[in-house]
């Protein structure tokens, strides 16, 4: 019974003393408005100071409070734009797109987008997150995923999570078949087998209510025309139709109309 006791009493202290840790740690941890600050006040050694403050991230980040952890990402992620290294937190981004809470989750898609690679072990970790938030009811978490999947996306990934993207074409919130529809165009590219199955409805996405989706379809057929116009040229009537009735002025630019000229051409010439 003591002894269970002191285990008891132990384990208690080891707790309070971590959470006392991470208190400190958040009150003394700076901002990334503060690390932006900092940099542009020390003009004549900011290498020195980014390299300083790249110590205390590594050292942030590993804190068990989510607040604490985000920030530093955050941080690290503005670093990585300036060409520092961020590989080291790959592990850690990941943890912060598996919180539940949207406000921690966007810095870690955020942080994906900026620093995954092809090269990137972790990314082995994340298909079934980013299939989970792909058909998550919260239309937040749903863009995050395209998003981040749009500008990581491995052949492995596209084969793995194409079919979930292709599922958002038909959700009813606009912003979502928009992006859905952009996302598609990166997945053919690293797996181009997908883009059979996916064009007849892709196609449909031409006659959207939505006219930003109709963009987004234009964008992504006029884009793989280039790969082949002549496999495209039976949508040339559609394309037309809307060059010409469209109220929207980018679908309405001529210059929409080179990705068909060369099958026009062709087809002219053969005639």
């Amino acid at each position: 019974m003591t002894s269970m006791s002191s285990m008891g009493s132990q384990s208690n202290k080891d707790r309070s003393k971590t959470a006392s840790s991470a208190t400190v740690t958040r009150l003394f941890q700076k901002s990334l408005r503060d690390l932006i600050t900092g940099i542009r006040s020390h003009k004549d050694n900011q290498k020195d100071f980014m390299n300083k403050s790249l110590q205390d991230i590594r050292a942030e980040v590993v804190s068990s409070d989510i607040r604490t952890k985000s920030i530093a990402i955050e941080k690290a992620t503005y670093l990585h734009s300036l060409g520092f290294n961020m590989n080291w937190a790959s592990f850690h981004v990941v943890e912060l797109m598996s919180t539940a809470n949207v406000k921690y989750k966007r810095v870690g898609y955020l942080a994906a987008r900026q620093s995954f690679g092809d090269d990137t072990d972790v990314v082995l970790l994340i298909p079934n997150l980013l299939k989970k938030d792909l058909a998550s009811p919260n239309p937040a978490e749903a863009a995050l995923a395209i998003s981040c999947l749009a500008n990581i996306v491995t052949p492995e990934l596209s084969q793995t999570l194409v079919a979930d993207v292709f599922s958002l074409l038909n959700n009813h919130k606009p912003d979502l078949r928009r992006r859905a529809c952009l996302c598609l165009y990166k997945c053919f590219l690293r797996y181009p087998e997908a883009l059979r199955p996916s064009f007849a409805r892709l196609t449909e996405c031409l006659e959207d209510d939505d006219q930003t989706v109709v963009q987004a379809a234009v964008t992504v057929l006029s884009e793989l025309a280039m790969h082949n116009p002549k496999t495209y040229l039976p949508l040339a009537p559609k394309f037309y139709k809307l060059l010409t009735t469209s109220s929207s002025n980018w679908i309405s630019t001529p210059g929409d109309r080179k990705y068909f000229s060369p099958s026009e051409t062709d087809s002219e010439e053969s005639s």
